[in-house]
């Protein structure tokens, strides 16, 4: 995922700009058993709905997908001390927009698809089986949040289309962890990256 590309970029430029990998022993995120609750939540959610359509019901899918961002809303908040908790907070904030609107799943513009996933995962989503997803139509609400942006084709072992958020949330995971590399966010070492460029 294109999430774990971010992860991966923010602990590369963290060390190639003075971080530490002892830097990650000193996290200090509050309460993160509220996020991981959230996101095992999202996953029971997933496997109920594709094995027994319990949220057929698109209000039941909404208000479930609700009581999931009210938890990780809760623990972004209380972890802003984050610059990339804040990042992912906010692109996940624009994602529940969507979502909440358009009946607990995300939009996808489905001919950005076309020729990169197989048939059977389209046809999933036409049939509105599809967990997580919904096809953009012209009654879909805040589409310019959905899922329309494609990728460049050297990621298309990732999910090649997404959404504002998504991008918002990728660069708040390199922010993080590189605020974790590097002990906080400083701008001070630009200074002294760039005179050590200029030596």
């Amino acid at each position: 995922m294109i999430y774990i590309v971010s992860l991966v970029a923010g602990l590369i430029v963290g060390k190639f700009t003075g971080g530490r990998i002892s830097n990650l022993l000193n996290i200090r995120l509050k309460c993160i058993g509220i996020i991981l609750t959230a996101f095992l939540l999202q996953i029971v959610l997933r496997f109920i709905y594709i094995n027994y359509l319990v949220f057929d019901n698109s209000l039941a899918l909404v208000l479930a997908n609700l009581a999931i961002y009210i938890l990780l809303g809760t623990g972004f908040w209380l972890n802003r001390h984050y610059i990339g908790m804040c990042i992912i907070g906010f692109g996940m904030l624009l994602n529940s927009l969507v979502i909440l609107h358009n009946g607990g799943k995300m939009p996808v513009d489905i001919r950005l698809m076309e020729g990169y996933v197989p048939v059977e995962a389209i046809d999933l989503l036409r049939s509105g089986r599809d967990p997580a997803h919904s096809v953009i139509t012209d009654e879909t609400l805040l589409a310019f949040l959905a899922d329309i942006i494609r990728l460049p084709a050297f990621l298309k072992t990732f999910n090649l289309v997404v959404s504002i958020g998504d991008l918002l949330i990728a660069f708040g995971i390199f922010m993080l962890f590189f605020e974790l590399m590097r002990g906080g966010f400083n701008l001070k070492f630009l200074g002294r990256f760039s005179t050590g460029i200029n030596q």
